[in-house]
This record gives structure tokens, C-alpha cells and sequence, in this order.
């Protein structure tokens, strides 16, 4: 009989929750560490789909759609942020053609709901 300690554990796949880099900042935001933040966010930069390729039309594709956000840098961005959990609302900031609809071409919407 085999034992479930005898069964060989498949090697890990990579993924958004298995990328170092990524985990890196998603801790340091736990943390709330505003320095380690930053580092993690240079770390990741250079791991960028786009490879260097500033071309507005791919920016606009990679970005495309809806995003949440879980940090920022400055309490000024909206007082409502600033409120205790049960009562913070989530922030989403939408980009492209969604954005497009709302607040025009070129621009980005913001959303807070809860």
C-alpha cells in the first residue's frame, strides 16, 4: 500500500501566486512597509509582458479593463480609504476601453464600492 507520504508531489507550476517577485509585494503591502513596497515593485519591473516595448497600442492592451487597488501611497487619494474596514470601501480603477466610456479617451475612472 502506498501512504500519502509515499506519493510523489508534482513539481510546482508557475503562476501570479507562485511568482517571487510578486508574493514579495504583496507581503511588503501587507506589512504596510511603504520602502519594501517600492523595492518590490523595481523587482518586478524588468518581469513586464511588454519587454521594454513602450508602443502606446500594447500599453493600452496589457492594461486594458478592470483593476483593484490594494495600495497607495498617499492618504490624500480619497478620504473614504482612510475609513475603518467594515466601512472602507474597495477601490477599482478601470483602464481602456471600459474608462473610455465613462470619463473619456486617454483617461482612467476610479469605482469605490461596498
Amino acid at each position: 500500500p502506498i501512504s500519502p507520504s509515499d506519493t510523489p508531489t508534482p513539481p510546482p507550476t508557475t503562476t501570479a501566486t507562485t511568482i517571487p517577485e510578486r508574493d514579495a509585494l504583496l507581503q511588503a503591502i501587507d506589512n504596510n512597509d511603504d520602502d519594501a513596497i517600492a523595492q518590490a515593485i523595481e523587482q518586478l519591473i524588468p518581469l513586464s509582458p511588454l519587454d521594454g516595448n513602450s508602443e502606446k497600442a500594447k500599453y493600452d492592451a496589457a492594461l486594458d479593463g478592470e483593476w483593484k487597488l490594494i495600495w497607495y501611497n498617499s492618504c490624500n487619494f480619497s478620504p473614504l480609504l482612510k475609513l475603518p474596514s467594515p466601512f472602507r470601501p474597495d477601490s477599482y480603477q478601470y483602464f481602456g476601453a471600459i474608462a473610455s466610456r465613462e470619463v473619456g479617451e486617454g483617461r482612467v475612472a476610479q469605482g469605490l464600492t461596498g
